[in-house]
Parts: structure tokens; sequence; C-alpha cells
């Protein structure tokens, strides 16, 4: 059967392209451009990052404003303090009459106009916090996305951090100061967010958490990429476990902050009446406080107390509707309504600027937290520029059907579409990371990068080279681009390019590479997979359905293998057609429907004991769409003669494509034979909290079977919950039920005696 990939598929790609379109979406306007239609499929994530560094500008002038407003009224709260309780003694001291009433009265509206002004700073606490939490948290949400997108695929490799840590709330806490301090350029604390906790209960806590996981779900996909770096695979697979529970909690945040944020204004108890009152009682007093016990004194205060006044009604002008007018809702108009046409501009921005066209605020917040987490994106430094080429090939028409009436939408809104349509689906089951992690821990995994960051002259000894009668430079072209002196294959925007295939007359041939399982592997050989990262490029001028390069995976038995072409379909588009054998080994031809120009990951499941394809994968890196064909009745060779060890894996280009042309690119070949897990092997420790708490090791032995017991105890069914009947053959023996209780617990028993 087959299935179309959406944006729900489990893949890693499927999980965060879109995984952070809300996230982003409540940062602000911003204006990007799709570089290839549907290069994004429903990426709400995006349309948060609207706005343009201009126009961010204006958001953090926004954020300025609200401080500033906030500072002047705590200012005037604490002189018109000072000066009712002056009042208050020279009132009582004054044995005129009508001298002591008039002073009465004049501490009375200096009364009046502190309680307001103290009820409207803290109001615009609220405000500031809220509107610093959705600067700042979206442009590092936006970073966060990329990482489980892009890098967890994996395409980044971070130097750096060797070893994998979950990040706690202390160090997050500390992270998140800094970023808000670089992302807003005002001082705006913890202590700021607790202030407004107590102001309004909710807006203050659920602004910081927001921050805090956003900050945190950063923290753990970047830890979780370097210790792949550093092949501390243990780490990866610690790292997606936190990650996978993470996107809950991001998006259970999320939803919370945009509840909150929705209803925030810059305001909310207008204090100018009071103070313009307490103004004119004042300066009616002034030509009389020569009577009062300590005129000076009090003088001082009064003028203290008008301009502090004046001050502050100045800066509400500058956050209110218009000048002397009501509040201003920060969704909507302090932050503006995000439309189709500005986030279709903020891509193109993107595309053509590069980084230069990110927001600053998005840019020093992650680069920010790059520095704290001891990480550099090996080759840039900065995260800014593969953001910026992951932005440019955002995707315009599918994105529309998220907006709302008119193409346009309100932040808020975009969040929680964002929490509900993309964190919860992701799945990480699937990411080549974790595929990857697992394999080489069984010794079954082993990657064909040649040498994936330094490999100097691609040579014919090296097994990726040119076929002996074809030149060099007619069919291998390394890219270079400026940072990169050492000539590592790249592709812009921050996609490892291990090669690409220019295509001289009349074709070309390559990759017929003998690849030997490791000798540890079980007999029979469990299934195999054989995946790559595949980059169709190029103008392509001749006429639909004409041949242009392909792909061909070969087993060890004779006449074995499978093949995809790729025809042409139009202009920068390609037409895959998969070629299997039916189960007496004859050709069968599927054509699959067209796809965009860009890298696409492929992957082929082969069962070697029959032949059978488990599972074909092709799927468009930028936009997680493309098919997952399972258990289709395919064969590699035909039924039952089996194929072996995975023997070759080659390109071809060529064909009918122009001469010059590049067409093909390969990155990431890998073969990964899955020996199936010990069920039984749950933890390297059973220390909670401790390095390897619920990661297997391979090593089955007390600390997993008192790990079972610890989780049984707690409930907790994503581990515990292992079957309906502990009778083997029985129904529902090995199927778990939602229910944990003794048939469990007897059920691990009986895996831990068995061994691994």
């Amino acid at each position: 059967m087959s299935r179309q990939i959406n944006s729900t598929n489990r893949t890693v790609r499927s999980l965060t392209q879109h995984a952070g379109l809300a996230l982003c979406m409540a940062a602000g306007v911003a204006s990007i451009t799709a570089t290839a239609p549907e290069a994004r499929g429903d990426e709400l994530w995006n349309q948060t990052k609207r706005y343009t560094a201009e126009v961010v500008g204006v958001y953090e002038a926004a954020v300025e404003k609200l401080k500033e407003a906030k500072d002047a009224l705590d200012d005037a709260k604490d002189v018109l303090s000072a000066l009712r309780a002056a009042l208050t003694a020279a009132g009582g001291a004054i044995a005129n009459p009508a001298l002591a009433a008039r002073v009465a009265q004049a501490a009375a509206a200096v009364a009046t106009a502190e309680g307001v002004v103290a009820a409207a700073a803290e109001a615009v606490v609220v405000a500031t916090a809220a509107a610093a939490a959705f600067l700042a948290g979206t442009g590092v949400g936006q970073g966060a996305n990329y990482l489980i997108s892009w890098c967890w695929d994996p395409i980044c490799e971070f130097d750096g951090a060797a070893t994998y840590a979950f990040p706690d709330d202390t160090q997050v806490d500390q992270w998140v100061e800094q970023m808000l301090l670089n992302a807003t350029g005002v001082a705006i604390t913890k202590a700021d967010f607790d202030r407004a906790e107590a102001a309004f209960p909710g807006t203050g806590a659920v602004s910081w958490d927001y921050l805090r996981e956003t900050v945190r779900t950063y923290a753990i996909a970047a830890r979780g990429i370097g210790a792949y770096t550093n092949t501390d695979y243990n780490g990866v697979l610690a790292a997606a476990q936190d990650l996978q529970d993470q996107t809950d909690v991001q998006a259970t945040t999320a939803e919370q902050f945009a509840n909150h944020f929705a209803g925030v204004q810059t305001f909310t108890t207008d204090p100018r009446a009071e103070m313009q009152s307490a103004m004119i009682e004042l300066q009616s007093l002034l030509p009389d406080v020569g009577q009062l016990p300590d005129p000076i004194t009090t003088q001082v205060l009064i003028q203290d107390a008008m301009a502090a006044m004046q001050q502050a009604m100045t800066l509400m002008d500058d956050i209110s509707a218009f000048a002397g007018g009501p509040p201003r809702q920060l969704d909507g108009e302090v932050f503006n309504a995000l439309t189709i046409q500005a986030y279709q501009q903020f891509l193109n921005d993107c595309r053509v600027n590069g980084a230069a066209a990110l927001p600053q605020v998005e840019v020093r917040g992650v680069d920010d937290i790059m520095n704290s987490l001891g990480l550099v994106n090996r080759g840039q430094g900065t995260m800014a520029h593969d953001i910026a080429f992951w932005d440019g090939v955002g995707d315009s028409a599918n994105e529309s059907a998220r907006f709302g009436p008119g193409g346009v939408s309100l932040n808020s809104e975009i969040l929680i579409d964002s929490a509900n349509f993309y964190w919860r689906s992701i799945d990480l089951k699937e990411s080549p990371l974790v595929h990857n992690a697992l394999a080489d821990r069984q010794g079954t995994f082993f990657e064909f990068e040649q040498p994936t960051f330094f490999p100097g002259l691609i040579l014919p000894s090296s097994g990726w080279a040119a076929t002996p009668d074809l030149p060099f430079a007619d069919s291998w072209r390394v890219v270079e681009y400026p940072t990169n002196p050492f000539g590592i294959p790249y592709l812009m925007g921050g996609r490892d390019q291990f090669l690409e295939v220019q295509v001289p007359p009349p074709g070309f041939q390559h990759g017929l590479d003998t690849l030997l399982p490791p000798p540890s592997l079980p007999l029979p050989l469990p299934p195999m997979v054989a995946a790559l990262d595949l980059h169709l490029q190029g103008l392509v001028l001749q006429p639909p359905g004409l041949g242009v390069g392909g792909v061909e995976v070969q087993g060890s038995a004779p006449n074995s293998g499978v093949r995809v072409q790729f025809q042409t379909a139009g202009p920068n588009q390609f037409q895959p057609v998969l070629e299997v054998r039916d189960p007496i080994g004859l050709p069968m031809i599927f054509p699959l429907p067209p796809i965009e120009q860009g890298w696409h990951h492929m992957s082929f499941m082969i069962e070697p004991q029959t032949g059978e394809i488990l599972r074909f994968t092709l799927i468009d890196n930028s936009t997680a769409q493309g098919f997952v064909f399972e258990n289709p009745g395919w064969f590699a060779g035909a039924a039952g003669i089996g194929t072996g060890a995975l023997q070759r894996v080659g390109i071809r280009a060529g064909g009918n494509a122009n001469p010059g042309s590049v067409v093909m690119g390969v990155d990431n070949v890998a073969v990964a034979y899955m020996t199936p897990p010990c069920q039984a092997d749950l933890t390297t420790s059973a220390i909670a909290g401790g390095a390897g708490y619920g990661v297997p090791d391979g090593v089955l032995d007390n600390n997993d079977f008192f790990y079972y017991l610890a989780q049984f105890a707690a409930g907790n069914a994503a581990v515990a919950d292992l079957t309906t009947s502990a009778v083997p053959g029985s129904v529902g023996y090995g199927v778990p039920n939602g229910v944990i209780n003794n048939e469990d617990f007897f059920y691990y028993l009986a895996l831990f005696a068995a061994g691994c």
C-alpha cells in the first residue's frame, strides 16, 4: 500500500519543517518568498517570521517604549508616595484651616494618582513581559524548528560539547535572560516576569514558560546534533527521547502563551485623568507653599512629582492608540496581524539576500544560545546563513491555506494552530540521526561520506570517482564557498554536499562500488536500509518524459537490485520512475508524481532473505512531502532467491540532459542492517537522572530489571505496558492494551529471563 506524506507524517522532516510555523508566527511581521512552489508545505511556522529586519526594528522599539513607560510610571509612583507623605504631615501642622483643607485636598489627589499610576505600572509590566516573550521566543523557536527539520536529517555538524546533557531550569533561565537582553535591547529579567505574574496571575508565568521551553527545545536539539558529530550515539538517543517529550511541552507552553497574549493590552487602568487632577491641585498649591512647615523640600517634591507625571503621561501616549487615547492591543496592533503577502515577501527576501534579510532579533538570540551551549556551526560559526537558506525555500502556495479570511491571521491564532497542528505531530523515530545511532551501537551501520569534512581531491581510489573513460573535470564538481578554504563539499545554505554530477556528453555512470556488511552481523542477515540524500538541479529544457539520471541499488544475488530513474517533467521538475521486480523476477515500472528540483531523501528497506522491498521512501527535504510505499509486493530480485548483503550503490546522470548542466548531487549515502533491538534492554543506569537513564545500552543486566520495576510502579505506560496477556500464543500476547497489570510484569520477567 502507498500513502502520501503530509505534514503529520512520521519523518523528521515532516516533523519539524512544520513544527515551528506558529511559533515563528508569533514573532512579528516578515516577508519571505518561496524559491520553489510547494517548498515547505503547510508550514505556518514561517508565517510568524513575516517580519523583516526593518519591521522587527519597529517591534523592538515598541518593547523599548513599554519598558520606558513602565520605568516612568514606577518613578512617578515613588515620587507621588513621598509627596503624599509630606503633604499629609504638613496638613496636620498648619494652623490655617483653609490652607490645611487645600493641602489635604492636594494630598488626596496625589494619593488617587499614586494608586492608578501603581496599577498602570503593573499592567505595563505585564505588557512588557508578554511583548518581550513574543519577540524573543518566536525567533529562537524558528531556530529550533530549523534544527529539527534539517539538522536531524542529518545535515548540520556542530563542533564543541562532546556529550549530551539535558538542559535544566537553572541553565535555561540564565540563557533566557541573556537572550532577552540580546533580542529586545532592554534589560528584562525573570524578576519582571514574576512581577507581572503577581499583578495579573497567569500571564507572567506562561510568558516565562514559553521562553524557557522554547530555549530548552533549541538546546536539546543542538546538543543532540553535537553528540552525533562527536559519535556519542547514546547521547543522540537520549537527546531524541528528551526532544520527543519536549515537543509536547513546547506545544503546551506555546498554546498557553498564545491564549494569554491574545488578550494583553499595553495597559489597563488609565492614570492620565487622575494625574492631571493631581497636577491641577498641586499647581494651585504652589503659590502658598511658603506657608508650609518645610517649604523648600515640599516645593521640590511638588515639582518633581509634576515632572514625573508629565513624563509618564507622555510615554502613556506613546503606547496608546493615539495621544490621550485608549491602550493598544499587543496582538494585532503593536504586533501587526500577519498577511500572506508579507509572509511571501519575507521568503523572497531571504532567498535573495540570505542572512541579511533575517531579523537580527533571531540571529542574536540563536547565536547567543549556541555560544552558551559551547557549540559552533562547523564552517560558518553563525546559524544565520543556514536558517536564511531554509527560510528562502519556504512555501507560498500551501501556506496560504493556513491563513484566516482575506489572507490575514493574528499571531496568537497562528501560534495556537502551530501548537496543535505541528508540534504535537512530531515523531523522531524516523530521524536518520536516531536510525543511525541505533544501528551504529549495534555495530551494523556504516556511512559513505567522502570523508565528511575534509575530502581533498576525489580520486578513483576513493571509491567515488569518475569512470575511467571520462575526464575527472567533466564528471565531478566540488562547490566551494568563501569561508571554506579547503573545498569542503557544500551546497548553498549550509547543506553538506558530497558530490555533484555534471553531465558531459553523452552520459555518465558512477558508483558501482562493492559494499561489504560488517562481519559481526548475525545470519541470516536482518533487513537492510540503503539511504541517501539526492539533489536534483537544473533547468531542463527537453520535452517531458526524457531520462536525465537515476540511482541504483544492487544486491549480491544475480540480477538483483532496484532503481529510480528521473525524467524531465518541466522547468526544474523531475518525474521519478521506480523500477522493481515482480515475484518471478520480471521488471515492473511505477511512475510517481513529478517533484521539484532540490534535495530529496530516498531510501530502500530490503529483506535480504527474500529480496522483498519492505519500504521505499522518497521525501522532499524542503517540504516533508513525498511518498512512502510499505509492503507493496515488490522485489529486488525474483521472490525467494535472496539478495544477500547489499553489494552496490550507483548513480547515473546524462541521457537526455543538456550537456554541461548539473543535474545530480548526492550526500549522506548510508547503509544500515536493522538487527532487532533487545526488548528487555531498557536503560544504561537505574538511577533516576543519572547518565543513560532510560537509554538502552545494548547490555541486559539488573539495571534494566530495576528500571522496569520503577516504571511499573510509577504507572508509566510508555515503558511498562507491554502486553495484554502473559501467556505465549494467546490473543494479545506482546500487544500493549493501555493497562498496566501483572500480565505486563510477568511478560517482562520472561523477556528478561530469555536474555538477548
